[in-house]
């Protein structure tokens, strides 16, 4: 899961907004440099150790204060702007549905600045990681930025209208968390769920039974219309 910290340089007047925070007392693949930065009106010597596999994965260490795993984003300018990200999600693909009984339902953050956000899935308020898919990076559009992710689930699942659908963006403004939500339902539709088909089924035998009936009774009413007119007949001949 992303955590949030923020260092603030207050010479260059940047402020770094760091993820993925976790703790690594070694990272023998990391290759070693070295800075300084003034963090509250002191300044300590940190090593600065950038992964060969990912060079926006670092490891910083911390003289007196141990050693963090985060990943360094791109700096933020003192001023510019932060934007907050408008949050929409999509319904599933109907071709999907039909032809693989999957539905996949797309969250799209869009138009956030700086590139400091993560995107959660929950189903009736509780958090789901299985079948959820987020792009690794976000794309950059001028000076914002978007990300989209993915939750495939069953289309029995889909067709509950009672299940709620929630896609929560985690926004780190300002070295704080802004949580926008974003939910649809699912779609009553015309799927049959086993409780559905319980009740159609119900349906089609009550049906039946009162044409049965029915015809049961056209029965009785034709033979005592026939026996009605056979009698009037021979009272008439004799």
């Amino acid at each position: 899961m992303r955590h949030s910290a923020a260092f603030s340089a207050s010479q260059s007047f940047l402020t770094f907004s760091l993820f993925m925070l976790s703790h690594c007392s070694a990272q023998p693949q990391c290759v070693s440099s070295f800075f300084s930065t003034f963090l509250s009106h002191t300044s300590e010597q940190l090593q600065r150790q950038v992964p060969e596999r990912n060079r926006k994965d670092r490891c910083f260490h911390m003289v007196s204060h141990g050693c963090f795993f985060v990943a360094l984003l791109a700096p933020v300018e003192k001023n510019d702007v932060i934007k907050p990200p408008a949050v929409a999600i999509f319904s599933p693909s109907k071709q999907e549905i039909q032809e693989k009984s999957k539905a996949t339902l797309v969250c799209l953050a869009s138009g956030f600045y700086p590139d400091n956000l993560n995107l959660v899935w929950k189903v009736n308020g509780a958090e789901r990681t299985e079948g959820v898919g987020t792009d690794e990076t976000s794309t950059s559009y001028g000076n914002t930025y978007s990300l989209t992710s993915r939750l495939r689930i069953s289309s029995q699942e889909w067709f509950n209208p009672l299940n709620r659908f929630e896609c929560v963006a985690i926004f780190f403004k300002n070295g704080t968390q802004e949580l926008i939500h974003k939910f649809i339902y699912g779609d009553a539709g015309c799927a049959l769920t086993e409780e559905t088909y319980r009740l159609h089924g119900n349906s089609l035998k009550l049906t039946y039974l009162i044409l049965c009936g029915k015809a049961f009774l056209y029965a009785i009413l034709l033979c005592t219309l026939m026996l009605t007119a056979k009698a009037g007949g021979t009272l008439y001949t004799e």
